[in-house]
């Protein structure tokens, strides 16, 4: 492994009897540690980090099951992934939604192309969360904003490592830079999570 080396790192949620895998991909930006234990270290350092914010952000019949952290792009060789079990419920009380209905917010990044985005897709929301016309209410938005601003604006450090996420591009193998997000009022229906280059949570 090498600093600046890209990682998957994928959030595995069961809803409704549904896998639901939300990919975020992260840069090495500071290594101390083996390469050996470096996977696991980013699941870790997400877990402390993200996973309470990531809970309340789902009803309790969104269950995370765990998180699995594998190389997407390195010059370096391969190595064994890095898993994390976790079986923890999500904590909103309130009455659930289908599935298919989801929270979205957009990630931007500094990019003529306008491709270079991400979106990432919340299922496990609830009634209250929308207003009578179907939109988001202002504070279901703006819970959502605050989860992924702090995924990207705050750098994740391990013990003797840290990652930054960013929009991977497969094109030409580089992690961009998120400079901004923002969510969307109307929600998402989204009847198949085979949705391509999408990040689906």
């Amino acid at each position: 492994m090498a600093t600046n080396d890209i990682l998957a790192l994928k959030v595995h949620g069961v809803y409704q009897k549904q896998n639901i895998v939300q990919t975020l991909h992260y840069k090495v930006t500071q290594q101390s540690c083996s390469d050996w234990v470096l996977l696991g270290r980013l699941c870790d350092a997400w877990n402390t980090a993200h996973t309470t914010d990531w809970l309340g952000n789902h009803n309790s019949d969104y269950l995370l099951a765990g998180i699995r952290a594998d190389m997407a792009f390195s010059n370096n060789g391969t190595l064994p992934p890095g898993y994390l079990g976790l079986d923890a419920p999500g904590t909103v009380t309130d009455n659930p939604l289908p599935s298919y209905i989801c929270g979205c917010v957009t990630c931007y990044v500094n990019s003529p192309n306008p491709r270079h985005r991400g979106r990432i897709m919340f299922s496990g929301r609830t009634e209250p969360e929308y207003t009578e016309n179907g939109q988001m209410t202002l504070l279901a938005v703006s819970a959502l904003e605050d989860l992924v601003a702090a995924l990207w604006q705050d750098t994740l450090e391990g013990d003797d490592c840290q990652f930054q996420l960013g929009i991977f591009s497969k094109a030409n193998q580089a992690l961009h830079e998120i400079v901004k997000s923002q969510g969307a009022y109307t929600p998402a229906l989204l009847r198949s999570r085979r949705v391509r280059q999408f990040n689906i949570g």
